[in-house]
């Protein structure tokens, strides 16, 4: 994600959130047509999945989001877990992962 979509400085983690998950679902859109995306923090993932309101911060964001996801045939926004957590931050600390696959995820690195 972060060859695609930069670094931005975000002082809210939910915020920060959304806009990775735009930025990816941007990114995805050659890779397929059914898209599964882990979130973190959880709460976020709620948001996007229409189970709790939207905060007017995030407003702009999720409205993004949901357009989006127009563009495929299936997106689904899941909590992230520990796993999935820890595979960012080794890729945000630069480490990369040299493999990982969790379901129908796989990650290389480049």
């Amino acid at each position: 994600m972060r060859k695609w979509a930069g670094w931005f400085p975000e002082p809210h983690a939910d915020t920060a959130a959304m806009r990775a998950v735009l930025a990816g679902l941007w990114a995805a859109r050659t890779f397929g047509r059914r898209v599964r995306v882990c979130v973190h923090p959880p709460e976020v993932a709620a948001v996007l999945s229409r189970q709790a309101p939207v905060q007017d911060r995030h407003v702009p964001w999720f409205v993004q989001v949901r357009a989006l996801t127009h563009a495929y045939r299936q997106v689904e926004f899941l909590p992230a877990g520990s796993a999935e957590v820890d595979l960012v931050r080794q890729v945000c600390a630069g480490q990369g992962a040299t493999s990982y696959t969790s379901g129908s995820l796989e990650l290389v690195s480049r």
